[in-house]
């Protein structure tokens, strides 16, 4: 059962970087296209402003994002094959 859990956090990981975090960090105009668009982001617009909430967006959140998304993916695999050598 847990071999189940730990692979849907893969999967969801996975799906959260390929879709969404990537593309943002790649693109510029899908980056402010969200930031213009988000409820949650246009709270950091209005803060901000635009170019300096796109510039935090690029050089803080989606990097610590990626990190901790490839975290997510690493321990649960790693419980995945810890759990298929111990038989659990």
């Amino acid at each position: 059962m847990l071999d189940i859990i730990m692979w849907g956090c893969v999967s969801m990981a996975a799906a959260s970087l390929l879709k969404t975090i990537i593309p943002l960090q790649l693109d510029e105009r899908a980056l402010l296209y969200y930031l213009r668009t988000d409820p949650k982001a246009q709270k950091w617009v209005y803060r901000f402003g635009e170019k300096k909430a796109a510039s935090l967006s690029r050089q803080i959140f989606m990097p610590l994002c990626i990190v901790t998304s490839v975290a997510i993916i690493a321990y649960s695999l790693w419980l995945v094959a810890l759990a298929m050598t111990t038989g659990a």
